[in-house]
């Protein structure tokens, strides 16, 4: 079943619909809120809404990357409102999803830990366009078709931003390591 169809299922109140819909978008979704907002508790209420917006206002998508795209284009909005709205940076502390504690050793997750608040701080350096790309290319690991149906460019254009995004990051981890 398409996404378009999920969509117009949960829609119409099929819970079943609704759960494989949230199921197949909650992580990328929290994910790039996440590292917009810093902050868990907002990301997840972010999330959430982006849920409520999409099944809202569906449109008729030809093809899933399309209907893909409009979830992304819907939190990045919603995370843009949310600044507008605080108008100041909060620094959140929260973590990612951890790995199953039960299969790692202590040291695996603060070495987990560290990696991760040092690709937070580098990626926060980076302008906004590239730091837009290396989260949807990397973070939400979504192909460069996908991030140019949600950028409306063309995938030519993403590769040369990501490549101008990847070299900016590049710079910033030899400087951080000097």
């Amino acid at each position: 079943m398409t996404i378009a169809d999920l969509m117009s299922k949960a829609r119409e109140g099929d819970n079943e619909a609704y759960g494989e819909l949230y199921q197949n978008y909650l992580t990328p979704i929290f994910r790039y809120i996440f590292f917009r907002v810093k902050d868990r508790e907002t990301a997840e209420d972010l999330t959430q809404t982006v849920f409520l917006r999409v099944l809202e206002r569906q449109g008729n998508f030809s093809t899933d990357n399309l209907a893909k795209a409009y979830f992304f284009r819907t939190a990045r909005n919603l995370v843009i409102d949310h600044w507008r709205k605080k108008k100041e940076v909060l620094i959140g502390e929260d973590e990612l999803t951890l790995p199953d504690v039960s299969r790692i050793t202590l040291q695996e997750d603060v070495d987990q830990k560290m990696v991760l608040d040092i690709a937070r701080n580098l990626i926060d350096k980076l302008d906004e366009k590239s730091r837009e790309i290396i989260i949807l290319k990397f973070v939400n690991e979504l192909s460069n078709r996908e991030v140019a149906e949600f950028l409306n460019k063309s995938e030519s254009a993403v590769r040369q931003a990501q490549c101008r995004a990847l070299k900016k990051l590049r710079r910033l981890i030899g400087t951080a390591t000097k």
